[in-house]
């Protein structure tokens, strides 16, 4: 994991060694996680359809928002972006870092 020594006037930290931030590293997913993200995702999306065909525009603004984009969609976006950089760097919060 991470850290940043903020203060040290003993010189405690000197024999640390240095932060990789491999913990916050993403595995590459087997082929069950794949699959099973990818049709949860397009799952999903009869929910929201669903919703719409009954007006319930708050069911389906959740389905969209919170379960295919803030869960499934992100997942899939960390996972491409980690294939693009050989899965070694860290996502961050929300895909900020």
């Amino acid at each position: 994991m991470g850290y940043r020594v903020l203060l040290d006037k003993d010189g405690l930290t000197a024999d640390l060694r240095p932060p990789t931030d491999t913990a916050y590293i993403p595995r590459p997913p087997d082929e069950a996680a794949y699959r099973e993200v990818i049709e949860l995702f397009f799952h999903e999306g009869t929910y929201v359809a669903k919703n719409l065909w009954r007006d319930e525009l708050l069911p389906a603004k959740y389905s969209f928002d919170q379960v295919m984009k803030g869960k499934n969609l992100r997942r899939m976006l960390e996972w491409r972006m980690e294939m693009d950089h050989d899965w070694s760097v860290k996502t961050g919060v929300l895909g900020r870092d």
